[in-house]
């Protein structure tokens, strides 16, 4: 691997450094004879693209290649050196349902990319951020292989599914890579990239949320919702539905091209079906292969899924929402007692 070049940056100024303080003492050495020593000006860094074409081609040809691998032993162990975080969770999700479920399809990914971009940052994080093509009845994919820290590999932490009709968003090529942006900070957009991802999670939840004006519902919201809404009707007075949406705390963001912001984050989703008595069993036959016995239990279900989501962030000033480009919902568990 390249070594990140921050760190010969961070060298060559050091070297300067240490030539400031010889000229310093050999000025003050010699300061009677009435010399004047020149300051030597510090060298200021700026943000640099992350990684080079190559380097891109490199790191995604890896990523493939390992779960390529580790999609024919089904081990979520051969998957952690080049994937990571709520990628890691969703694959491994997806192993427990195969392993349940002859008929369970593993997602899939196109290999050509319609768009790649590199962070241009100085710190950590750091990340390649692409869109790949459509492949037959595929939707593109938005894949983020994140580079937690200076010696850790790059690997895939999350991916999302591009909604049908969505514009994948405008990124800055590799060569001159994407500004990340400090999740916290507002700057000119109507929200905060975390604050973005938390209060999405928190319209999904309640249509009556304090930023539900700022969004505009998008097709996993709305999956969400109406899932949950029919859950209820269906258990009716035999049972009670409770769901929690739990953010978690990896959210990126990029500066995109028109100025607007592209925020990734994930979430924890958990929903738990109490029975109201153990003399009125009930079915949920789409879990039946994690629940085992048809899905049947008189006691309670839960099931938990990671959810991850990619949303456009418009600068504020008119009447710009926020626009979930991209989601994902991976169940990763479930149980009955």
């Amino acid at each position: 691997m390249v070594p990140p070049m921050n760190n010969v940056r961070r060298k060559i100024v050091r070297g300067l450094l240490v030539g400031t303080v010889t000229v310093l003492s050999v000025g003050g050495l010699s300061a009677c004879s009435g010399q004047t020593v020149a300051e030597v000006p510090q060298v200021k860094e700026t943000p640099y693209p992350a990684l080079n074409s190559a380097q891109v081609d490199q790191v995604l040809t890896e990523v493939a290649q390992t779960l390529a691998n580790a999609d024919k032993s089904r081990k979520a162990d051969a998957l952690k050196t080049r994937v990571s975080g709520a990628a890691l969770a969703m694959r491994t999700g997806e192993y427990t349902q195969a392993a349940k479920d002859s008929g369970f399809k593993l997602t899939t990914f196109p290999q050509e990319m319609q768009s790649v971009t590199v962070t241009s940052s100085l710190d950590w994080p750091r990340a390649i951020v692409a869109f790949t093509k459509t492949e037959g009845n595929q939707v593109p994919y938005l894949l983020v292989v994140r580079q937690s820290e200076a010696a850790a590999p790059y690997r895939l932490d999350s991916w999302a599914g591009v909604f049908p009709g969505a514009n994948v968003p405008a990124t800055a090529v590799v060569e001159k890579g994407s500004p990340i942006v400090d999740v916290t900070r507002v700057g000119s957009r109507i929200l905060a990239p975390k604050d973005a991802v938390v209060s999405w999670g928190g319209v999904v939840m309640d249509s009556k949320h304090a930023d539900a004006a700022k969004f505009t519902e998008d097709e996993l919201m709305k999956q969400i919702r109406d899932e949950l809404s029919k859950l209820r009707t269906d258990i009716g007075d035999n049972g009670e539905v409770s769901a929690e949406l739990k953010p978690l705390d990896d959210t990126i963001a990029i500066e995109l091209v028109k100025g607007s912001v592209l925020a990734i984050g994930s979430f924890n989703y958990t929903v738990t079906v109490k029975a109201a008595s153990t003399t009125r069993p009930i079915t949920l036959a789409q879990l039946a292969p994690l629940l085992g016995d048809g899905g049947k239990f008189s006691g309670s279900a839960t099931w938990k899924s990671t959810v991850t989501v990619a949303i456009v962030i418009p600068e504020a000033g008119g009447d710009s929402k926020a626009q979930a480009v991209a989601g994902e919902r991976i169940i990763t568990s479930a149980s009955k007692s």
